[in-house]
């Protein structure tokens, strides 16, 4: 218990003698209220280092960035453990040399750094030092600044020095303030430092044409910002590039322009890629304007963007008549059916490949033209139609289908003509000459039985029998020549007949073995079976003439509704120089014959194989029949073996 009281009031006594000690360094009641009053943190200690005292806005500030308050009586490092050794080495300097020293202190507290220049006074008493006031004033704030503002200019002055545009600064007069190395490169000089050393009038020495910029400067002072502003600029070496500008004009607070600032941007490659973009669409417009078709560019919603002198020669129609394709179409082809047709072929089938069609347009004059469109979508929806006037060449056309029609009916007339006047000649050759031969034959018979003696009967029967063998030979040429020129079994039993006979006779003619296969009878007009019989007639001719074949095979048939004629033999093959050839008349003929009733014939070779012919001809009630019963029954008196 004595001892506890003994405790208190040593610590009685060490309060009053600190309260002494603090008022002897007070010295007053004015300096402790100046003390107190200051507006930066401050703190006071004595000789000893341990802290006294502490003003109003040392408790605040504390109290703000975390600093414990509790530090009256405590050593100074205690207090503030984040003091150096340098620190207090400071303030034996300020307790030795009676002067202030102002530092600056950095410390950390909660994480974050903390930046003070503080200013230790010394506090006199007897003439000499009997304590320190420090004073502490927090710049945090301000370094925290400086350092974000070092860093932003770090961070602008590396896109200053690094960007690809050219960065200026220019006075009124024409003379650079400021340049980055962007725009000197652009210029031809090394360095920013040497443009700006050599070009001290850049209206004068780099404008190609200085009124550019007395136009710059206007356009500055009317608007303040300028955008896109291009020019033409000398280089070092004098030659010419092609700059843009953006540019705004700095101002005084009184309005005053100061100087200017902006970028520049190198397009001299644009400028010739535009240069060149724009011969090439001059090149372009004018083989448009001068094509020898009439030509539309029109958008996906119809509107005329484009048409030539040559679309109005065809059509009569400008740019100003149909500024759609509405008022085309309904100018162009006033019938609405028609027109509708034209409409629904547009709409359905231009696509990017090209559809060619032919219309009939209402000019503006009011004549009507064939006209041939030719119409292909671009990539970018629109559509490119392109047109000529046909009119003249579909009524030569028609022309030239009508004399085809008519050459084509004068050959069957011809034809006609010719089998007429053949059946005629081979009639009067059989009919007359025959029988007159037939009667000399008779009458040498009579003279040979009526012959007188022996002697001149021999010699006479010798001349009897010769004359009669002539006759004889003279009665089967007759005979020949007139199947040949028509044989009368073709009138007379009709056509598998007449080939039958054929085939018989070229067999024996020829010794080519000769099959054939063929219904009983087939009727048809006389003159489709004349024509299926010269066709056969002439394969077989071509057979014996070019083919060096030592059999052919025949096929006369129906098949769905058309008569076939097949010709095959196992020669050396024609080819198709040949088939072609415009000298090959018999081909040519039987062409001919088998247009005459809109058939078809196909006539290929294999070398070393043959050849076949092969003919069809669309068969109807009208045109003839096969006998019911027989068309699959073949002749079986020719074959091949």
């Amino acid at each position: 218990m004595k001892d506890e009281n003994r405790s208190k009031r040593q610590l009685i006594d060490e309060l009053v003698n600190l309260r002494e000690q603090v008022a002897g360094l007070k010295g007053s009641e004015n300096d402790f209220m100046a003390f107190n009053s200051l507006a930066d943190p401050a703190y006071l200690t004595d000789s000893d280092f341990q802290v006294i005292s502490f003003n109003d806005r040392f408790r605040m500030w504390g109290e703000e960035i975390g600093l414990g308050t509790d530090v009256i009586g405590r050593d100074l490092l205690k207090a503030f453990p984040f003091l150096s050794k340098e620190a207090l080495d400071q303030y034996r300097q300020v307790l030795n040399g009676e002067k202030a020293l102002v530092t600056g202190e950095t410390f950390t507290v909660g994480g974050r750094d903390y930046f003070t220049e503080t200013r230790k006074i010394p506090v006199m008493k007897g003439g000499y030092v009997a304590g320190v006031i420090t004073v502490i004033k927090d710049v945090t704030t301000r370094k925290e600044a400086e350092e974000a503002l070092r860093k932003a200019e770090q961070k602008y002055r590396a896109i200053y020095e690094n960007a690809v545009e050219g960065i200026f600064q220019t006075t009124i007069d024409g003379r650079y303030i400021s340049a980055n190395p962007a725009l000197a490169r652009m210029f031809g000089y090394s360095s920013p430092e040497e443009m700006m050393g050599l070009v001290n009038d850049i209206g004068r020495q780099q404008y190609a044409d200085p009124e550019d910029r007395a136009t710059l400067q206007r356009l500055y002072e009317e608007n303040d910002h300028v955008e896109g502003f291009e020019t033409q600029f000398y280089t070092k070496d004098r030659s010419k590039v092609w700059i843009s500008i953006n540019g705004r004009a700095g101002r005084s607070t009184d309005g005053q322009v100061l100087y200017y600032e902006g970028t520049a941007e190198d397009i001299t490659d644009r400028k010739k890629a535009e240069e060149q973009l724009y011969q090439e669409r001059e090149t372009f417009f004018s083989i448009l304007h001068n094509a020898p078709y009439g030509i539309f560019l029109h958008d996906p919603a119809g509107n005329l963007l484009f048409l030539n002198a040559e679309a109005t020669h065809i059509t009569g129609y400008a740019m100003e008549d149909i500024p759609k394709g509405r008022t085309w179409f309904a100018k162009a082809y006033p019938d609405p059916k028609y027109g509708k047709l034209v409409i629904d072929t547009w709409k359905y089938r231009v696509s990017p490949k090209s559809i060619d069609r032919t219309f009939t347009v209402r000019c503006k004059d009011g004549t009507s033209k064939d006209i041939e469109f030719r119409s292909f979508k671009l990539m970018d929806g629109k559509a490119v139609t392109m047109f000529q006037d046909v009119t003249q060449r579909r009524l030569a056309e028609a022309e030239l289908r009508k004399s085809r029609e008519e050459l084509r009916t004068l050959t069957a007339h011809i034809q006609s003509v010719r089998e007429k006047e053949r059946t005629r000649i081979a009639r009067e050759i059989h009919d007359e000459l025959g029988q007159a031969l037939t009667c000399i034959k008779m009458d040498l018979s009579e003279i040979k039985e009526e012959c007188g003696p022996a002697s001149d009967r021999n010699t006479l029967l010798s001349k009897t029998r010769s004359l009669l063998e002539l006759v004889d030979s003279t009665i089967d040429v007759v005979r020949r020549i007139a199947a040949d020129l028509r044989p009368s079994i073709l009138d007379d039993l009709g056509l598998v007949a007449a080939v039958q006979w054929l085939v018989q006779d070229y067999r024996k003619r020829t010794g080519i073995r000769c099959g054939l296969k063929a219904p009983d009878s087939i009727l048809i007009p006389k003159d489709m079976a004349t024509a299926v019989f010269r066709i056969l007639q002439e394969s077989l001719t071509n057979v014996t003439r070019h083919a060096k074949a030592d059999k052919v095979e025949i096929t006369l048939r129906k098949k769905k509704g058309t008569l076939t004629l097949k010709v095959k033999d196992n020669g050396k093959g024609i080819i198709e120089s040949e088939i072609s050839n415009p000298r090959s008349f018999g081909i040519l003929g039987m062409r001919e014959r088998v247009l005459l009733f809109q058939g078809k014939i196909d006539i290929t070779g294999t070398s070393g194989k043959g050849t076949t012919v092969m003919v069809e001809i669309p068969f109807t009630r009208k045109t003839g029949k096969i006998m019911r019963g027989v068309e699959n029954t073949y002749d079986q008196s020719v074959d091949c073996r």
